[in-house]
């Protein structure tokens, strides 16, 4: 699934249209155009590589590090805050997607925000801006897992994505058709 993201954001680097997400040159949109925006800004700075689209997993990762630290913080101490950010960051699951250019990481990312900035509105003396914060970050976490169905997305397209020739690995690095060689520099 990861050269979905990575091959959709491309396409909006090179084509220029950040509206319409596109795989294989064909509009998609299955997959969140959120995710799509923030890789393809990734690469517009970075170049259009993997690591490029996967530093938004990474960075997310690590933001999930400290919104789970500061959680724990808020609800128990800062002993048991540590020791859950450490069991989240070794465990495989984490490890795991935080270092592929998908969605999910920044998923858990906006959800445990908005748990953290949800716990924050219900104790006294909470800050006025907390509630518009909580707002804002359910409306991202929102605007990240649904799809643009209203633009004309639907489900055909996966179809089509998925049958990719037999033959062709868009993890494999030797691959001459791979659109996102690593460069060295």
């Amino acid at each position: 699934a990861e050269i979905y993201f990575l091959d959709a954001a491309r396409a909006m680097v090179e084509s220029g249209d950040w509206l319409v997400p596109r795989y294989a040159g064909e509009p998609f949109f299955d997959k969140p155009a959120l995710t799509y925006w923030l890789m393809a800004a990734a690469m517009e700075v970075l170049g259009p590589t993997r690591a490029a689209g996967r530093a938004i997993s990474g960075l997310a990762a690590l933001g999930l590090l400290l919104a789970t630290a500061a959680l724990g913080a808020r609800l128990m101490d800062r002993r048991t805050a540590l020791a859950g950010s450490v069991a989240l960051a070794t465990s495989l699951g984490f490890m795991s997607f935080g270092r592929v250019a998908m969605s999910d990481m920044l998923l858990a990312l906006l959800s445990t925000l908005a748990v953290s900035l949800a716990v924050f509105a219900y104790r006294p003396g909470a800050p006025r801006f907390v509630v518009p914060l909580l707002g804002a970050m359910a409306g991202l976490g929102f605007a990240l897992i649904t799809t643009l169905v209203l633009l004309g997305g639907s489900s055909e397209h996966a179809a089509t994505a998925d049958a990719a020739p037999a033959d062709h690995d868009p993890y494999d690095p030797s691959d001459p058709s791979d659109q996102f060689q690593e460069t060295s520099s």
